[in-house]
């Protein structure tokens, strides 16, 4: 299994087992979660902190990469693309246990901030997206953006 595998897999056990137990999870249960050693997450990450940093790039991205596809296809009218767009948060967001998040933000500062970045930036596509739905009239005027 390459690097990039490996990180992915683990990544996506570890917010498994975040859903299940929030912030309070170990290393070992994210190993047994994944029937792999403790030793091989180490391999990949030097810390639980850096891991759970990496996984908040790696959910926030997946956000992304879905937007982007929905911005990207052409066959959709604008309205479609606001619910759409719309959509891929709650979606992702689905089986997340928001107590854990708030762990993260007395336990894990640094990662608690990565969260709070990445929930304030990158909305310029999806702002540009209702402005253009304001001009073709199927957003209302007086929505403030």
């Amino acid at each position: 299994m390459e690097d990039n595998e490996l990180k992915s897999k683990i990544l996506e056990g570890a917010l498994q087992v975040f859903k299940e137990k929030g912030a309070k999870f170990t290393m070992d249960d994210i190993a047994e979660y994944l029937s792999i050693s403790k030793k091989t997450i180490y391999n990949v990450f030097s810390g639980k902190d850096v891991m759970l940093t990496n996984l908040v790039d790696h959910v926030f991205d997946s956000i992304k990469e879905s937007e982007a596809a929905v911005l990207r296809d052409g066959s959709l009218e604008t309205l479609e693309r606001i619910r759409r767009i719309m959509a891929v948060l709650p979606e992702a967001y689905k089986d997340i246990n928001f107590e854990g998040v708030h762990e993260l933000r007395v336990k894990y500062p640094k990662v608690y901030g990565q969260v709070e970045k990445r929930l304030e930036s990158g909305w310029d596509k999806t702002i540009s997206l209702l402005e253009m739905g304001k001009r073709e009239g199927v957003v209302r005027e007086d929505l403030n953006i």
